[in-house]
């Protein structure tokens, strides 16, 4: 195993740990398992932590909620165009069913301008923007609604678009 890292077994827990400054890489040859029968899985890193699969997907299937919190100064940064995207779905697919929930909803933003004492600000719920570079005969659309129902649906879309002007 090296000198840099130690492993500790005691029949309690075990611990994989580098030394200070060294790096550590756990690599298995087969399908592999980490898991904890009770309490936190923890990973965790003092700079980045990398997901990386070699030529296939990172699956997430939590059996509750995902939650992400950032930084005060943190983004959510979802890059497809470091390498050209050529799929033909979205780059952010969001894919819901559902069978009545009240107020199920794809996607809810949700932005409070708070008083800062700082009339300059700017805040946007959401905010598209478009660049069309191609010379030839692209559709582009900043916004793009399709009325998707058919002959054979049930009921009708109440809406393709809605405003509520919830302001008291």
């Amino acid at each position: 195993l090296g000198a840099a890292l130690g492993v500790f077994a005691n029949g309690y827990f075990t611990n994989l740990l580098a030394g200070t400054g060294d790096a550590l890489t756990i690599t298995a040859n087969a399908a592999s398992t980490w898991s904890t029968s009770a309490g936190t899985l923890t990973l965790s890193g003092a700079d980045d932590l990398q997901l990386t699969a070699a030529g296939d997907d990172i699956l997430m299937n939590p059996a509750d909620d995902l939650t992400l919190t950032l930084a005060a100064g943190g983004q959510l940064a979802i890059n497809a165009s470091t390498t050209d995207n050529t799929i033909a779905g979205g780059a952010l697919e969001i894919d819901i069913d559902t069978i009545g929930y009240n107020q199920t909803g794809g996607l809810r933003i949700d932005v409070q301008a708070l008083d800062d004492a700082n009339a300059t600000d700017v805040i946007y719920g959401q905010y598209i923007s478009v660049t069309h570079t191609s010379d030839d005969a692209d559709g582009v659309h900043g916004l793009y609604l399709d009325q998707a129902n058919t002959a054979g649906d049930v009921a009708a879309t109440t809406a393709l678009l809605a405003i509520d002007n919830s302001e008291t």
